[in-house]
């Protein structure tokens, strides 16, 4: 287990985990609704500037309730808002009313079916679903179901308060487009929502967020799941700082085998990046055609030529602890050979990515001689083809994890989120990452950072979901400058040194 990581649970554990924070903390449950409430309008106020009106839609349970709380603590920081009540249910939530009394009545209308108001178009406005939450299991009724449509007219941006109003937490079969709201911003109290994860609904989802609100932490150690959410916290205690008395030797060596011609690029970049992130030593195996383009592109590697001239061919015969493989070495049968031989005579746990992955999809009986602990990086069609079967995100998921499990191997499934699957059926959710890694050359560059943190000797569990988050937090950083399609993956390795840093200063703080 790593540490400083949340449960992702059930809309019951969620709604026990709020019971258990309130009689354990001593606190009321409208306190622990400010605390939703403040994070809320904290996120707000630093996406959004305090010139757009904000229009908020609230139920009459304790969703409406967080919207209600909302509404006062953004007019507090200086927002113009205006309160839109849906009462769908006949019986108001005791701390939807408490709230109610808190804000003059003023700011606040009714929800008008047969009156339904034409958006503004005279200023910039926020519109924040607070609709209905996490016990939503069924289609909504008649009153809902209109105001949930009605958002889906808006021409503004939609945030929505812990799930879209409309989705299953649980994410049973729905039709959802025909009764969820489409959200541009979702922001999940402490974890995300299972419904987060799959592709599916990333339409009503959007981006999400997790905003913390202080559950107990004894309720999490005590409550068990198979589904983590990595926090920063998670990978601050986990890293490593440099030790005074560090050397080359003591900081790992790494065998990276990848390249071929025409693909030289994919080892340049894992190269780069497994020296970024602390690496003593590094050997590139590639075939001698890249000797030129390798020593001068990565002058601190040592390059040791493969037999093939253009692709890698021969058998492995190296004696190293620590190999990463797979950027840009292509399925010829000279390459297939050579993969065959070097997981026949590998005694470690091996990094796997690109086309390592597609061989192994292609000649399943290699999996046999697959070592224990390997961390293995497809994304989802490489997957698929790993699985041999086409599957939905859903199904991905779940088979992910039972691969992981039945192999005894790390499987990091890339995507938004990457999720690292556990021979111990666990699963880590990566919290850092955004879309500008949607380029290619990326996985390449993952594959550098998580072999290079396996031969500094961080355990596979720990370099894997490390690794992730090393490298999502790079492209995190640079988007905070520059749209999401400037950043190419020849960029990250330069980037790495930062959120190196960010981790060392926690360390000494």
């Amino acid at each position: 287990m790593l540490p400083a990581v949340k449960n992702v649970l059930s809309p019951s554990l969620i709604k026990d985990g709020d019971r258990f924070t309130i009689k354990h903390q001593g606190i009321r449950s409208i306190d622990l609704m400010e605390r939703a409430a403040a994070g809320l309008a904290q996120w707000i106020s630093e996406a959004f500037s305090q010139d757009h009106q904000v229009l908020i839609f609230c139920g009459n349970g304790n969703n409406g309730g967080d919207g209600l709380a909302l509404q006062r603590l953004l007019e507090a920081k200086g927002y113009r808002c205006k309160g839109i009540v849906v009462p769908f249910q006949a019986q108001s939530s005791p701390d939807f009313d408490a709230n109610l009394k808190r804000l003059n009545p003023k700011a606040l209308q009714t929800f008008n079916t047969a009156n339904l108001p034409p958006w503004p178009t005279d200023q910039k406005t926020l519109v924040v679903d607070a609709l209905v939450g996490i016990g939503l299991n069924r289609p909504p009724e008649e009153q809902l179901l209109q105001a949930i449509q009605y958002l889906n007219t808006s021409p503004y941006p939609i945030v929505a308060i812990d799930i879209p109003s409309g989705l299953y937490a649980e994410a049973e079969a729905q039709e959802a487009e025909k009764h969820s709201v489409k959200a541009r911003f979702t922001l999940s109290f402490e974890a995300p929502k299972k419904v987060f994860l799959w592709n599916e609904y990333r339409p009503y989802v959007g981006d999400w967020h997790c905003i913390p609100i202080g559950i107990a932490q004894e309720f999490y150690s005590t409550t068990p799941t198979n589904l983590y959410f990595t926090t920063f916290k998670t990978f601050a205690l986990c890293y490593r700082p440099l030790q005074s008395n560090a050397h080359k030797g003591t900081q790992g060596h790494l065998l990276l085998i990848a390249g071929q011609k025409g693909m030289l690029g994919a080892a340049l970049l894992a190269a780069k990046a497994a020296l970024h992130c602390g690496l003593g030593k590094l050997t590139i195996h590639a075939p001698a055609t890249a000797e030129v383009v390798l020593q001068t592109g990565v002058p601190e590697a040592l390059f040791l030529p493969n037999p093939g001239e253009q692709q890698l061919a021969g058998t492995f015969t190296l004696n190293y602890a620590h190999i990463a493989v797979g950027p840009g070495i292509g399925q010829a049968n000279t390459t297939v050979a050579f993969i065959q031989s070097l997981l026949q005579n590998a005694s470690t746990p091996l990094v796997l990515d690109a086309d390592t992955i597609n061989i192994l999809g292609a000649h399943p009986e290699l999996l046999n001689d697959l070592p224990k602990n390997s961390i293995l990086t497809p994304h989802p069609k490489e997957f698929d083809r790993l699985d041999n079967k086409q599957h939905t995100s859903m199904r991905r998921l779940e088979a992910a994890n039972q691969w992981a499990v039945m192999h005894h191997c790390y499987l990091v499934l890339k995507g938004a989120p990457t999720i690292t699957f556990c021979p111990d059926g666990k699963g880590y959710i990566n919290c850092s990452g955004n879309a500008g890694l949607a380029t290619a050359g990326s996985g390449d560059v993952l594959t550098g950072i998580i072999g290079s943190l396996l031969a500094q000797g961080y355990p596979p569990r720990t370099a894997a979901v490390l690794g992730v988050y090393i490298h999502g937090r790079a492209a995190d950083n640079f988007v905070k400058r520059y749209p999401k399609p400037l950043l190419t993956a020849a960029l990250l390795p330069d980037l790495l040194a930062p959120v190196i840093h960010e981790l060392e200063q926690d360390n000494v703080s």
